[in-house]
């Protein structure tokens, strides 16, 4: 199945020859979970019942080193600092054995962070927690080296001298630290509900310091820095001003009820993206989300995908897919306007395996995650997409499409120029090269369509003029 969607095109629509997409190299991994440093080496993080291990991979693939930690702890969040080190935090609920040292819970759960060389050296590794239970789901690191880290907390615990103090019920907390782990600020939620908790999935930090984090509340009354909720059961995405008051929230979804969830919150510069993955009927889809700073929403549809990774880096979005039908796995990219920039690739040699994360390298080459029975991580290089080699199809100009981009409302124009048979129909083709629309047309004038109701993304007009075919892509944002 590899390369159905590159031959279908070709064959389609009579195109010349598509130069190539390949997978530079694939390796058996622990887990699909992936980072690359700033020299472009790959880390594979992965989570076991026994422990975790952390893996390091040069630009072709080949294991550098192993670290590992033996004991009922796991890796929650990872990141790479200023200096090209890997930062993690994690939780655990009995002692963990790093090499030669040993860390030990503070009390029924406490979450760790750990800083590791480009050359495996264990640089530091910091127990934090109170007496209860304390944990760690998300980490941040901004342009300035400090730590932003979001969980969950009981009791009272300690950020090298200085407190955070709860109580008995489970309360939200955010922290910042500088590099060397110093408390700059600490933010946390006051439940007022005995059966209530609060705790934060995630936080991101924008360039003008303002924070993205989102946070479950259930039952009752809660309260972040003067803010009141009343969530019966809910997740919400939350902004912060630079100040950490509230500046505005939504509401994402209830965890009790398993139809839909979010995660992978990513920013770029004061943008915020998250990923719905929702299932209804036995059918799976995925949603890439988009806020702004004034709260406004939009979001793109990836329907019939059962796993979604994305990447928001140099002004655009790489994301991979796989769908139960084929194409099952798909590589392509949007812009952060959640517009389709290029065809999706349908990529060559894992036909029934999961693409579950995207790395940007560079805009020709992606590091991915691939989840299945046996995890692997892989470098894929896109040197072109099938679409130059549709473009081809109308190298003369005889049609075109305005406007391109298009809302939905587009107008077909026959150039001057057009001297074939008299076409007789016109197809709306997907990119599986699936007629999605036909119009059967008797005179060379401009045509009107109407594609409002499809999903954003690209399409083709195939225009069929005797036993030639003309085609010219169309982009629908």
């Amino acid at each position: 199945m590899g390369r159905t969607i590159l031959l279908s095109i070709i064959l389609f629509f009579g195109t010349t020859e598509v130069n190539g997409q390949t997978w530079d190299w694939t390796t058996e991994t622990g887990s699909s979970k992936i980072i690359k440093d700033q020299e472009d080496n790959l880390y594979v993080v992965s989570n076991f019942p026994t422990g975790f291990s952390i893996e390091k991979l040069d630009q072709n693939g080949v294991t550098l080193w192993t670290r590992n930690g033996s004991g009922n702890a796991a890796i929650t969040a990872y990141q790479i600092d200023n200096e090209n080190n890997l930062v993690a935090v994690g939780n655990f609920t009995s002692p963990v054995s790093l090499g030669s040292s040993i860390l030990t819970p503070k009390g029924t759960e406490s979450f760790f962070i750990l800083k590791v060389s480009p050359d495996s050296t264990v640089m530091s590794s910091n127990v934090y927690g109170s007496t209860s239970r304390t944990f760690a789901n998300d980490l941040f690191i901004n342009p300035f080296g400090c730590y932003l880290i979001g969980g969950g907390f009981t009791g009272t615990f300690d950020v090298n001298g200085d407190l955070v103090s709860g109580s008995s019920t489970l309360n939200a907390f955010m922290i910042k630290t500088d590099a060397t782990e110093h408390l700059l600020f600490a933010e946390k939620s006051t439940i007022y509900t005995p059966s209530g908790e609060a705790f934060i999935n995630e936080v991101e930090e924008t360039p003008s310091g303002f924070i993205y984090a989102t946070i479950t509340m259930v039952n009752g009354l809660a309260s972040i820095n003067g803010f009141n909720f009343w969530p019966d059961y809910g997740k919400y995405i939350c902004l912060f001003d630079d100040s950490r008051s509230l500046y505005w929230f939504d509401y994402l979804e209830n965890p009790g009820v398993s139809d839909h969830t979010f995660s992978d919150l990513q920013t770029s510069g004061g943008l915020a993206f998250m990923k719905e993955h929702s299932w209804t009927g036995g059918v799976e889809d995925h949603k890439l989300y988009r806020w702004t700073c004034s709260s406004s929403k939009i979001s793109v549809d990836f329907p019939g995908s059962t796993t979604f990774g994305y990447d928001v880096t140099d002004g655009n979005i790489y994301y991979g897919l796989y769908s139960d039908t084929p194409p099952r796995n798909q590589i392509g990219s949007l812009t952060t306007n959640l517009d389709f920039t290029d065809e999706p690739i349908d990529t060559t040699g894992f036909a029934y395996e999961r693409i579950e994360e995207i790395q940007f390298i560079d805009s020709q080459t992606l590091y991915v995650g691939i989840n299945s029975s046996i995890p692997k991580a892989g470098k894929f290089s896109r040197t072109a997409s099938a679409i130059t080699a549709v473009e081809s199809a109308d190298e003369e100009g005889i049609i075109s499409a305005f406007p391109n981009p298009t809302q939905g409302n587009f107008t077909l124009h026959f150039q001057p120029t057009f001297t074939g048979d008299r076409p007789s129909e016109i197809c709306i083709v997907d990119v599986f090269g699936n007629c999605l629309k036909r119009q059967k047309i008797t005179a060379v004038s401009d045509q009107q369509f109407d594609i409002s109701g499809m999903a954003k993304g690209v399409y083709f007009l195939e225009v069929v003029s005797g036993d030639k075919k003309s085609n010219k892509k169309i982009i629908l944002n």
